[in-house]
């Protein structure tokens, strides 16, 4: 079983009304910052000061494929009240990032999936944010429909995540 609220990986209770996610791209996990916004890629805004919990996912929690290999999975993930939401983080110009981002969160979704109970969020959400593409492409409807109807989660490429 893969515990995704693996405690060492865990920063709970944070009730800050604006606060970001960084990746480094040092090989060390996602964290959340309140002071640097330039270290910044994704950007959550709790105007309700609602207690958030984040979870580094990459770089922390170990999802090995059958092989034996290491899984693609995405940053990290934000929980709170009944809500989820997964988060990839990107800081390149070149394209394919997108498709690479939405294929890591694809991954991580489906072994949460399988490890925990699903049905007891009633909002899931899943966004590839990308720190140098400040504006974000659309999603075409027709992959927001598959990927919904495939996970049972709305996906966003975008800077801005609000709770």
């Amino acid at each position: 079983m893969i515990n995704f609220f693996e405690a060492a990986c865990r920063e709970e209770a944070i009730t800050d009304n604006r606060f970001g996610i960084c990746d480094d791209q040092n090989g060390m996990v996602a964290y959340v910052d309140m002071d640097d916004q330039h270290k910044w890629i994704a950007t959550v805004n709790n105007p309700e000061a609602k207690p958030v919990c984040f979870t580094a996912i990459d770089n922390c929690i170990d999802i090995i494929n059958p092989n034996g290999d290491m899984d693609s999975r995405c940053d990290g993930m934000i929980d709170y009240e009944q809500n989820i939401v997964f988060v990839e983080l990107k800081n390149q110009l070149t394209g394919g990032w997108a498709s690479d981002g939405l294929k890591q969160l694809e991954s991580t979704i489906v072994h949460f999936q399988q490890n925990h109970n699903f049905s007891v969020y009633n909002y899931k959400r899943a966004f590839v944010v990308n720190k140098k593409r400040k504006h974000f492409q659309t999603i075409q409807t027709e992959l927001k429909r598959r990927f919904f109807d495939t996970y049972r989660v709305r996906i966003s490429i975008g800077g801005e995540i609000n709770i």
